[in-house]
């Protein structure tokens, strides 16, 4: 349902044109690998191509509490072409749903730091909303479009909360 969700709401923006010369402030990919280190993402890999034009850099997971089999954990992900940034993202996966609050709660703080580097400005009291209760949204913050997605897992055992900057 999360993924059915989110094409939903993407083919809505694209099909009245909200999407349209959406674009970052910030596309430098030194600086766009290096926003978050002041919210605990210091180990970030360095810029590089992961496959044809597609290059990026990204976190190693950041465990959030305990859990069993797994913790919760975040990562930070940033893409784009050899030289420019064209998308930045956060995500927290969800392993253990007592320990949510936490998780949520940091995943805001770390999107509202994303948010400000490379867009310039904060996030719509609506994003944030929606990133602590895990709904879907989609947002501008000036020249840039901010999402929130949900995708559950097959599996039931968890889920994962994308914050996207792009």
């Amino acid at each position: 349902m999360g993924s059915l969700i989110r094409v939903t709401f993407v083919l809505a923006l694209t099909s009245t044109g909200s999407t349209a010369h959406a674009e970052l402030k910030v596309t430098s990919p030194a600086r766009a690998c290096q926003v978050l280190k002041t919210v605990g993402f210091e180990k970030m890999s360095s810029w590089k191509a992961f496959s044809g034009q597609t290059y990026g850099c990204n976190s190693p997971y950041w465990q959030v509490g305990s859990g069993f089999p797994l913790p919760n954990n975040l990562a930070y992900y940033v893409d784009g072409t050899a030289t420019k940034v064209t998308k930045a993202s956060i995500v927290l996966n969800v392993n253990n749903a007592q320990q949510v609050s936490v998780a949520n709660n940091l995943l805001l703080r770390a999107s509202l730091e994303m948010a400000t580097a490379l867009t310039g400005q904060g996030l719509p009291n609506e994003v944030e909303n929606a990133i602590l209760a895990d709904k879907p949204i989609m947002a501008r913050i000036g020249t840039a479009n901010v999402e929130v997605t949900r995708e559950n897992w097959p599996t039931g055992q968890g889920y994962e909360i994308h914050v996207i900057v792009r």
